[in-house]
């Protein structure tokens, strides 16, 4: 019997960089009819489909909050699931996290699991968290069940009432897709000293490297004060990714 799986997420370059490989060894190791529900750019999108995993349904979800195109996309995906029944449908990153159990609440899909990879209000305080806090109070209260990438941000959610306990799991010993030892590897000392000549980055200076967006959500204008703190100990932050308000891709280094 063909297991129907959906899986959403808010854009495309998720699938393609936190999904990278897993979702092609379900579609070549069980006997699944996989649907990918996101947004995203065009680019994104057709990277996606050329990856010949299953359905691709692109309901321009947007990652910044908006009232009217969120309402949108959600009343397209509860459209969408009222003439498409799945045995699972697994919802990740905020926004799809919220549309997609709710969506999938309202049509009665047999099972709902959110996957919890991380909270963009981390850093909010005051009301504004307290409104974040009551959406993953909603969306995992509609879930059968909660993944967690780590050890750590169960704790937190748990210390916070966001959930029971009950519903809670830890993938393995905390993790998501694993290490890709292909394309990650220890490099030689040659191609350290190249890349510390390239970005200008002194040899006797301790780096850390930060890849991902480069936004206030990931806590970039810490940075500044951190950065000043450990100015004596001679430190770089090095962030690698795409910068927030249509700045595009840049690498930033901070002494």
């Amino acid at each position: 019997m063909t297991l129907k799986i959906c899986f959403l997420m808010t854009d495309a370059v998720s699938f393609n960089v936190l999904y990278r490989d897993q979702l092609e060894y379900i579609r070549d190791h069980a006997d699944v009819d996989i649907t990918l529900i996101c947004g995203g750019d065009k680019q994104q999108l057709d990277i996606l489909r050329e990856r010949k995993i299953g359905k691709v349904i692109n309901l321009n979800f947007q990652r910044k909050p908006s009232l009217f195109k969120d309402a949108q996309s959600l009343a397209l995906l509860t459209r969408y699931m009222l003439s498409n029944r799945f045995d699972v449908v697994v919802y990740l990153t905020p926004k799809a996290l919220l549309l997609g159990s709710i969506a999938s609440a309202v049509t009665l899909q047999k099972r709902r699991i959110a996957f919890s990879v991380g909270r963009a209000y981390e850093n909010f305080s005051g009301l504004k968290k307290r409104v974040f806090q009551g959406l993953d109070i909603l969306s995992f209260g509609l879930s059968h069940e909660v993944l967690f990438v780590s050890e750590s941000l169960l704790s937190v959610c748990l210390e916070e009432n966001i959930l029971k306990k009950s519903k809670a799991t830890v993938i393995d010993n905390g993790s998501f897709n694993g290490i890709d030892t292909d394309l990650l590897q220890p490099m030689a000392q040659l191609e350290k000293e190249a890349l510390r000549k390239k970005y200008k980055v002194p040899e006797n200076t301790f780096v850390i490297c930060v890849v991902g967006r480069v936004c206030d959500d990931k806590g970039f204008k810490d940075i500044e004060y951190i950065s000043e703190k450990l100015r004596a100990e001679n430190v770089y932050f090095m962030f690698i990714g795409d910068c927030e308000d249509d700045v595009g891709k840049v690498v930033v280094v901070v002494a």
